[in-house]
């Protein structure tokens, strides 16, 4: 059995090694116990980095941009005030969704990989509101989000409803999204 693990776990490496000659360069963002593999092609174009996040959580709807850069700017403060110094948006999407940046989650990992010259269904808007927003622009949202859950996802629905019911978080509109966006009430 031993030897099975053994000849499993090498050709893995073989593997991975091969792959990784054709992939984008990688690297580790760690924050505070957490680690997260960012693969970024672009060195650092945190807009980039944005839209495939937008991409992967709300496929081609710009609104979702809106909702997920708030909460992930919100993130990014509290970050900031508990490790007492400076963190970036690129930061905080490792530290919100290391699964995505890391390449654990099942869904495609297309989204992982696009680049700015890429063509698509809404793509070029994705990009072009992720660029405006990590370079300043306002937040289309009634109020700035903490939180952000899927309309359908079992999962989230029972922990937005867990939270509202309790009093800690109440729904925010950011627009014709595909996730629903909430303030956290307890900060």
């Amino acid at each position: 059995m031993r030897g099975e693990h053994a000849t499993t776990w090498l050709l893995a490496v073989v593997v991975a090694l091969i792959a990784g000659a054709y992939l984008p360069q990688c690297g580790q963002v760690a924050t505070g116990q957490d680690r997260a593999q960012v693969c970024d092609a672009s060195d650092g174009d945190a807009g980039l980095m944005l839209a495939r996040l937008c991409a992967h959580e709300a496929t081609w709807r710009v609104a979702d941009c809106d909702g997920i850069f708030g909460v992930l700017e919100s993130l990014r403060q509290i970050q900031e005030r508990r490790e007492d110094r400076p963190r970036t948006i690129i930061h905080a999407m490792a530290r919100y969704s290391p699964r995505f940046f890391a390449g654990l989650t099942s869904r495609s990992p297309m989204y992982r990989f696009l680049v700015p010259t890429d063509r698509g269904r809404g793509w070029a808007r994705v990009l072009h509101r992720s660029r405006e927003l990590v370079g300043g622009a306002l937040i289309r949202c009634e109020a700035r989000p903490d939180h952000w859950g899927s309309r359908t996802h079992p999962h989230d629905r029972v922990r937005a409803q867990r939270a509202i019911d309790g009093g800690w978080w109440r729904e925010t509109s950011c627009g014709d999204t595909a996730n629903r966006y909430f303030v956290d009430l307890r900060r």
